[in-house]
């Protein structure tokens, strides 16, 4: 009995032991997997993958030794995972987001530079700089925080939870004016086929974009932006940014 105790021990020690190094191995397996935030905002992010920004994300960090997983919030919510340590990072906000949220890191090199226009099927409206926006109904997105914190005076503000039920309101006249990111707005339009809706230039205003990381990754996001910036120095940004947003400009 003693005998069949001893062998009884040995071979749960060797269970746990192989228990213990599968989930070592699992774990270093997915440490170099990055989990980052983003939202549904063609062409810069796609449940596809295929958006500016995905592509973007993906090589650069493969540079780095890491791959991603992609993991499609609400716009707020992309912000406030990351900034918890829920997730590892997000795709590209303006600059100056650590300010709120104190626990991600800014990249130093930008992603690129984004407008913010007012889109409208009325002719007769004409916008320079935030107040213009005064006399009218805008809408915008919850936590697109340069909107927010701009967008103070307007008639009446509506905020909806994405893109599409943004669009909706301009098609249908339930807003006077959207507020959005050329690219992806000129491309909602295009695919909506509101063929009337018009982006009002100039921009309301042009700002850098960047991507983040939580601050655990301090170092990462220094090596990942030298990628990003090796990237638009030997053509391989350009290459993705012709495919994606150039494509867009050309329609």
């Amino acid at each position: 009995m003693a005998k069949f105790r001893n062998v009884a021990t040995v071979y749960l020690l060797f269970v746990v032991a192989s228990q213990a190094l599968l989930v070592q191995t699992v774990l270093s397996e997915s440490a170099k997997t990055l989990i980052i935030n983003t939202e549904h905002f063609p062409p810069l992010s796609t449940t596809k993958e295929t958006g500016f920004e995905d592509l973007v994300a993906r090589e650069m960090y493969r540079r780095v030794g890491y791959e991603i997983r992609l993991n499609f919030l609400p716009s707020e919510r992309v912000l406030y995972n990351a900034n918890m340590g829920i997730d590892d990072g997000l795709l590209s906000r303006v600059g100056g987001m650590a300010k709120k949220y104190p626990n991600l890191v800014q990249f130093e090199e930008s992603l690129f530079k984004a407008d913010y226009v007012a889109f409208s099927r009325k002719k007769n409206i004409r916008v320079a700089g935030w107040d213009s926006l005064k006399p009218y109904h805008v809408g915008i997105i919850t936590g697109w925080k340069i909107l927010e914190e701009n967008i103070t005076n307007a008639k009446e503000l509506t905020k909806v939870k994405n893109a599409k039920a943004l669009f909706s309101l301009l098609e249908f006249d339930r807003i006077d004016i959207a507020v959005f990111s050329k690219y992806s707005g000129l491309q909602i339009a295009y695919q909506r086929g509101l063929h009337d809706v018009r982006a009002l230039m100039p921009p309301l205003a042009t700002r850098k974009r960047y991507f983040y990381l939580h601050k655990k990754h301090r170092a990462l996001a220094s090596r990942a932006s030298v990628a990003l910036r090796a990237m638009k120095n030997d053509g391989s940004y350009k290459r993705i940014f012709d495919r994606t947003l150039g494509k867009l400009m050309l329609n």
